[in-house]
């Protein structure tokens, strides 16, 4: 059993995010439908259909195997069982090329929290229901392995955070002035980040009538941002990169360190890698996916133009720069569209890119095996969907 808690699943994924796998078809051809509208809701349904495959076909071979003497997975086995998927490299671009859907989906997020801080009351319900969340994130906390040194301090500080809100719970919070915003900034104040991601995790479960339709604002029509308003005066446009990206412009990117690797495509998988600017050839293949380098470069062009010009005629005497002028005038309606860091730092981790994305997909027991690629588990100690199937063949389900 600890074997199965530490893998977390016996039939592993190809890539989740795209349309196309698992049978599916593009998703252009079904975004009509208002049931398959929302993002790669048609792969992740897939996934989990296939998790209740594994517990079948695990039961069928041992059926034939074991003939009478059979014992099907039991309750404990069934909720240890997710699906797994191993994530590189390959899934970061998407972070940074899709910034309408990310923007998106964090909006969607931070509407949801909104929501939950500005209920009222908490009453007796709730309460108990906050409770048995913290049951379940305590014993994924538990059944949480790694061997990444970084991530096991984060389980560490993760299963520390999980008792402070245990005592927290212990108090009388019903007669507290608007509860759930109370909750909330203690958090912020009290918790690590790990522990605040998974208090706000608790806090939408308990509260899934009042969020749960945001799930259909989560898809984004990126066709809209590839128009270039050309009548802009550039002393807008230095408005909103000062407004915008004033982390990008907060770096040196001269520094060795701050520009020490560069992305591109592999030849041999035809993936995206990183390279090492200043050891390794290819530099010349680079991807455009320095944003924050390119805005610096961007913004100090504009400051030698005339700021009473408009963007057209810039762009008529410097093209290069219109991929990001783009990318800038489409994020002044999209403040959660980019990630505010260097992509190309040499301390730059790919695993929290990767972990981003995933965690949306509802991915759990992350185990990175090195900086730049990460083991997943999805699903697991989840419903399965045919309850009462799995209770006659694999025994009673406690998921």
């Amino acid at each position: 059993m600890r074997e199965l808690e530490s893998v977390g699943y016996l039939m592993r994924t190809t890539a989740v995010y795209g349309s196309g796998k698992f049978g599916a078809v593009d998703f252009s051809l079904i975004t009509s439908r208002p049931e398959l509208r929302p993002c790669f809701q048609v792969e992740m349904l897939a996934v989990w259909l296939f998790r209740s495959f594994t517990v079948d076909i695990i039961n069928h071979m041992a059926r034939i195997s074991g003939g009478d003497k059979m014992v099907p997975l039991g309750a404990q086995e069934m909720n240890a069982l997710g699906v797994g998927n191993s994530t590189g490299l390959g899934m970061a671009p998407f972070l940074v090329r899709h910034p309408m859907l990310i923007n998106n989906w964090l909006l969607a997020r931070e509407e949801a929290l909104v929501r939950v801080r500005n209920r009222p009351n908490l009453t007796l319900q709730d309460h108990s229901n906050l409770k048995d969340e913290l049951k379940r994130a305590q014993r994924n906390a538990r059944n949480w392995i790694s061997e990444h040194p970084i991530q096991l301090q984060k389980i560490a500080d993760l299963q520390t955070d999980l008792g402070k809100v245990e005592a927290l719970l212990c108090q009388d919070l019903i007669q507290n002035a608007q509860p759930w915003n109370h909750v909330w900034i203690w958090a912020e104040t009290n918790l690590t980040l790990e522990g605040q991601e998974a208090f706000l995790a608790i806090l939408l479960e308990c509260n899934g009538p009042l969020v749960d339709g945001l799930a259909d604002c989560m898809d984004a029509n990126e066709h809209l941002g590839t128009v270039i308003d050309g009548s802009i005066p550039l002393f807008k446009i230095i408005h909103m990169i000062e407004h915008q990206y004033a982390w990008a412009l907060n770096v040196d990117y001269n520094l060795n360190a701050a520009s020490a690797r560069f992305w591109y495509v592999s030849e041999e998988k035809l993936e995206p890698r990183l390279g090492e600017r200043f050891e390794e050839p290819g530099q010349e293949l680079e991807l455009p996916l320095d944003i924050g380098r390119m805005v610096a470069l961007f913004y100090s062009a504009l400051c030698e133009f005339d700021p009473a010009a408009v963007l057209a005629d810039f762009l008529r005497s410097q093209p290069r720069h219109r991929y990001i002028a783009r990318r800038v005038l489409m994020m002044n309606n999209h403040p959660y569209g980019e990630v505010q860091d260097n992509l190309i730092d040499q301390s730059m981790m790919p695993i929290d890119l990767l972990r981003c994305k995933l965690s949306f997909f509802g991915a759990t027991h992350f185990d990175p095996r090195s900086d730049r690629w990460v083991r997943i588990s999805l699903f697991k100690g989840q419903d399965y969907p045919n309850f009462d199937h799995q209770v006659t063949v694999s025994g009673s389900h406690n998921a």
